[in-house]
């Protein structure tokens, strides 16, 4: 479904005006909404414009479902007749070298989504996501307000004041397939980002400031609050003492910040700002009647539990590197946990690690976090747990530093189920409350502002009911960047042309709404037979691997299956009636009388793909089961 890229398009032997008139065939789609794609346009510092192409929201919905029976019923099915919420997120991004000193070709790259998409589908890489634009940073650095101004932008094009143009709220959008139609209404919902994004969306002073939470009204940092004052240091786990931001006192706060801006004496300014933990920038959404009554900051800030626990100098990334130091400084070298890491089997969805992770990204020095991206920190405190358990736990050492470890991986595994989690809240922040006291009193140097913004996105996954991080539209960026690397001239507009004709091709394929699939087929083992024998329909295609709303798992991957432990075995398709349902053939573990786990397995049995948890690191270690 992705076009080739130059190099590739040549070792294929695709001619380049062939890929040029693939590539270009959705340029001038128009529909009742207008050309899909739009051009906005931004006028820097000096008053000169520049151009820049953008997927037109209202025109994407309305042309995918009007050209696909299965988009239109998806979209019909999940969005019509309901109030959604319209989900946002930028970052910026950097194709090539990162240490490059200049801007080079970093841009700014915008999403969108709903956030009434099943979490399956959102997490898909090429679908779940819609591209709004991408900016070079160079001009977005020449614009007003910078990103502050191009965000307040992007809400206009979705929420416009002119009663004229299309608005989700007010007019939504109208899908028509075949002389059916269905209304789609959706509000702003939320904007996903990481903390250095929020403090430009947002305009905070963000963890560097006095007052380092837009959230909250009394929490500080760089001072010390006396015992029984109303301030509280940003350190502090009871979440009870924190006196909630609403977004009537914020809106109070960036409206007199207005109304004194080149009244009162420079100083006097600049201190206003540091109590509010604000920053004035005019061009700003909080700054803007209309757009700060459509988004309604800080109801409406996700805070990503991505960049607060396992990203960017991460609470676990604290976590992980201080444990290992206590272990180095116990007698167990890193040489030995990496050698254990090596023995510990990772599903092949999971980020595998290299040989010397531990001894290559532990910083041998308190108070440093360990270095590592997120998907390799998951991995990493998963192996590090099975560590604990087979090893650490036995031997009775490290006690308290054991406990908080066992609250982080708690925490993780919960994070790791979707939407789900926000059934398991109470337990969530029992946890969250004992791994911060202890976190706190172990690790004083390693105390940052995420400890506290992580509290915030269980707030926001329990206000939302809906688990958003940053990894599916970061694995987003992949592609974008390939794009980047290989354009020379206009690569914004290079790189959203590639995307929305992958995203085009995709929402008119039907399997890009069918939460289930096999992977590759196999000649269905004779066994099978047997199993399914007195069934009332039979399996018509197997396979070794499968993709489930819980992810993709493979055969010989450890999975839980209720109270049970199973080896994954099989994949299967039962067609029933016309209608396919997918099923997992599945071995439960055989349990020892100590209530642990043996590697020895019973007979396969069949389960449903939603009885299924998420695939499990798992490791062997005299004859049980550790994972």
């Amino acid at each position: 479904m992705r076009l080739p890229l130059a190099p590739q398009a040549k070792a294929q032997g695709i001619t380049k005006r062939v890929a040029e008139r693939e590539l270009h065939k959705h340029d001038n789609i128009t529909t009742p909404y207008g050309d899909l794609i739009t051009v906005l346009e931004l006028t820097d510092e000096d008053g000169q414009t520049f151009k820049v192409n953008s997927l037109n929201p209202f025109a994407f919905l309305s042309h995918v479902a009007s050209v696909s029976v299965a988009a239109f019923g998806f979209l019909a099915q999940q969005l019509a007749n309901k109030d959604c919420r319209l989900a946002f997120y930028c970052d910026g991004v950097t194709p090539g070298n990162v240490l490059r000193p200049d801007l080079g070709r970093h841009f700014e790259a915008i999403y969108w989504t709903f956030l009434e998409l099943p979490s399956w589908f959102r997490s898909k890489v090429d679908v779940g996501w819609f591209p709004f634009c991408y900016i070079e940073s160079k001009f977005v650095k020449r614009v007003p307000g910078g990103m502050a101004a191009v965000t307040k932008m992007v809400v206009e094009q979705f929420f416009p004041q002119d009663e004229l143009r299309f608005n989700f709220q007010r007019t939504g959008v109208l899908i028509k397939h075949q002389g059916v139609s269905h209304l789609i209404r959706g509000s702003f919902g939320c904007w996903l980002a990481d903390e250095k994004a929020l403090k430009e969306i947002v305009s905070c002073k963000g963890s560097s400031g006095t007052k380092p939470c837009v959230s909250c009204l009394n929490v500080v940092n760089r001072t010390v609050p006396r015992a029984g004052d109303y301030l509280v240091h940003v350190s502090c786990p009871d979440q009870t003492l924190f006196a909630k931001q609403t977004v009537e006192s914020l809106t109070h706060m960036a409206v007199d910040l207005q109304a004194k801006h080149g009244v009162i004496a420079p100083g006097e300014f600049k201190s206003l700002q540091q109590l509010y933990g604000l920053s004035y920038i005019p061009e700003a959404i909080i700054f803007d009647a209309h757009t700060r009554s459509v988004v309604r900051f800080p109801d409406t800030v996700f805070w990503d539990w991505m960049h607060c626990l396992v990203a960017s100098g991460g609470v676990a990334q604290y976590q992980c590197n201080e444990f290992c130091l206590r272990l180095k400084a116990d007698g167990i070298s890193l040489k030995n946990v990496d050698e254990f890491a090596n023995k510990v089997t990772v599903p092949p969805c999971w980020q595998k690690l290299t040989k010397t992770f531990f001894q290559d990204r532990t910083v041998e020095k308190h108070g440093h976090h360990m270095r590592g991206f997120a998907s390799e920190m998951l991995t990493a405190i998963a192996i590090l747990g099975i560590f604990i358990d087979a090893v650490v736990r036995p031997a009775g050492n490290h006690a308290q530093h054991v406990a908080c470890f066992d609250d982080l991986r708690s925490i993780v595994f919960a994070l790791r189920t979707d939407d789900e989690v926000h059934t398991m809240m109470p337990e969530l922040r029992r946890r969250l409350e004992s791994h911060h006291i202890a976190f706190q009193r172990l690790y004083p140097r390693c105390v940052k502002p995420k400890l506290h913004y992580f509290k915030h996105c269980l707030d926001c996954i329990e206000k939302f009911k809906c688990n958003l991080s940053c990894f599916a539209p970061e694995r987003k960026h992949k592609s974008a960047k390939q794009t980047a690397n290989f354009s020379y001239n206009k690569i914004g507009q290079a790189m959203l042309t590639r995307e929305i004709h992958t995203l085009l091709e995709l929402w008119q394929a039907p399997t890009s709404f069918v939460p289930c699939k096999l992977g590759k087929s196999l000649k269905m083992p004779e066994w099978m037979e047997t199993l399914f024998h007195g069934a009332a329909q039979a399996p018509a295609e197997a396979s070794t691997t499968i993709s489930t709303t819980k992810g993709t798992v493979n055969a010989n991957d450890l999975v839980w299956v209720g109270t049970s432990l199973c080896k994954m075995q099989l994949g299967v398709r039962v067609p029933v009636g016309g209608t396919d349902y997918f099923k997992v053939v599945v071995a439960p573990l055989k349990r020892l009388p100590t209530g642990e786990w043996s590697p020895e397995v019973d007979g396969p049995v069949v389960v449903d793909t939603d009885a299924m948890s998420g695939t499990l690191c798992h490791c062997v270690v005299n004859g049980k089961v550790f994972f």
